[in-house]
C-alpha cells in the first residue's frame, strides 16, 4: 500500500465517521421530527412544513433542488419522483459516494463547496440558483443566522435531529409536491425490512452491538438502534440506547456481550481488537454473528439512514453475513 493510498484510505474513513455520526444525531424517531408536519394542503402549494428554525413556505413547485450534505434526502427525493438538482458539502464526491454508495446516479449534479470551514457557503449555495434547499449537519449543525442566510437565498428545509423516516418523507413530500408518493416509498422500505426479518428470524429478540473501532477505543452510536430493531434485534447492555455516542475502551472489551455485533474501522484498530485474547470469546463470536466490516464501510456498522435504497443496499451486505450464523439457524 503505498503512502498516498493510506492517507486516501484514512480520510474516507474520517468522512464515513463524520457522516454517520452526524446523521447519528439524537437518533432517528426523535420528537424533532414532528415539526415537520405539512401546514397546508397535501399536495398543493404554497405548501409550508414548521421546522426548529420556524416555518418554511414554498410559493410553487420547486424546478431547482440543492441538498447539502445529507444523502438521506437525495435518496428519498429520487424515490418520490424529485431527484436532487444539485447535491455536495461532503468534500471531493468520490469520498461522498463512499460514505454514503447507494445515492450514485440519484442526483443531477455534484458541488463540493457548498459547504465551506464547517459552514454553508451562501454563495456557492446561491450560484446554483435554488428554488429549494435541504440542509442536514454534515458534521457542521446549522444554526439560527446560517438558516437565515440560506432563506435569503431560497426556502430552506434544515434540521438537526435526524427524522423518522417517515416524518421526513411527509415533509419532503409536502415542500415537493409528491405526497402521492409517500405511502408507497414507506411501504416499500418496511417490505425490505420485513424479508430481512423473515431470512433472519433465528435472531428474534436477540442483543446487537455496533461500533467503529479507533485508537481511542469502540464508537458506538443510539442512531443505530432504529435501523438494528427493525430487524427484530434489542440494544445489549453496552450499546449506548440515550441520543449521544459513546467510546467503549479497549480494557472494556468484554463488556460486548451482545449476541450479534457488527464492528467496523480501520484496519489497524480493528486488528487490535480482533488480536485481544478476549475476542474469541464473545458472545457474537461464539454465536458466529460477528460482522466485521472494513474502515470505508462504515455505513454498515453504523446504519443510521433509514431511506428507499440505503435500507435494501445495507441489508444485502448485512443479512447474507447473519443469515448462515449458528445463532441464526439455531444450531
Amino acid at each position: 500500500m503505498t503512502i498516498d493510498t493510506h492517507v486516501r484510505r484514512r480520510a474516507v474513513a474520517a468522512t464515513a465517521l463524520g457522516a454517520v455520526l452526524a446523521l447519528s444525531a439524537c437518533g432517528s424517531g426523535s420528537d424533532g421530527a414532528a415539526e415537520g408536519e405539512s401546514t397546508e394542503a397535501a399536495g398543493g402549494f404554497p405548501a409550508s412544513v414548521d421546522t426548529e428554525f420556524g416555518k418554511v413556505t414554498v410559493e410553487e413547485k420547486p424546478e431547482t433542488i440543492v441538498v447539502i450534505g445529507s444523502p438521506l434526502d437525495v435518496d428519498m427525493l429520487d424515490a418520490l419522483g424529485e431527484p436532487a438538482d444539485v447535491y455536495g458539502g461532503w468534500g471531493p464526491e468520490d469520498l461522498a459516494l463512499q460514505t454514503a454508495p447507494w445515492i450514485e446516479g440519484l442526483y443531477d449534479e455534484y458541488a463540493a463547496d457548498l459547504i465551506a470551514d464547517s459552514k454553508p457557503s451562501a454563495e456557492a449555495v446561491a450560484e446554483q440558483d435554488p428554488d429549494l434547499i435541504i440542509y442536514f449537519g454534515a458534521g457542521s449543525p446549522l444554526d439560527q443566522s446560517g438558516f437565515d442566510q440560506l432563506t435569503e437565498i431560497a426556502p430552506t428545509y434544515a434540521y438537526t435531529q435526524l427524522p423518522t423516516h417517515e416524518d421526513e418523507l411527509d415533509a419532503l413530500g409536502t415542500l415537493t409536491g409528491t405526497t402521492d408518493q409517500v405511502e408507497k416509498v414507506v411501504q416499500g422500505i418496511d417490505d425490505d425490512f420485513a424479508e430481512a426479518r423473515e431470512t433472519l428470524s433465528g435472531l428474534e429478540g436477540k442483543t446487537f452491538f455496533q461500533g467503529v473501532t479507533s485508537p481511542d477505543g469502540i464508537y458506538s452510536v443510539s442512531g443505530a438502534n432504529h435501523f438494528f430493531s427493525e430487524l427484530g434485534l434489542e440494544p445489549s447492555k453496552a450499546q449506548p440506547t440515550e441520543d449521544k455516542t459513546q467510546t467503549l475502551s479497549l480494557e472494556r472489551l468484554d463488556d460486548i456481550d451482545a449476541d450479534v455485533a457488527v464492528i467496523g474501522g480501520e484496519d489497524d484498530a480493528r486488528k487490535e481488537v480482533e488480536d485481544d485474547s478476549r475476542f474469541d470469546r464473545l458472545p457474537a463470536v461464539e454465536n458466529d454473528a460477528m460482522v466485521l466490516v472494513g474502515g470505508t464501510e462504515t455505513y454498515l456498522s453504523m446504519p443510521t439512514q433509514i431511506g428507499p435504497s440505503s435500507v435494501p443496499y445495507i441489508l444485502g451486505k448485512l443479512v447474507p453475513q447473519l443469515e448462515d450464523s449458528t445463532l441464526n439457524q439455531g444450531s
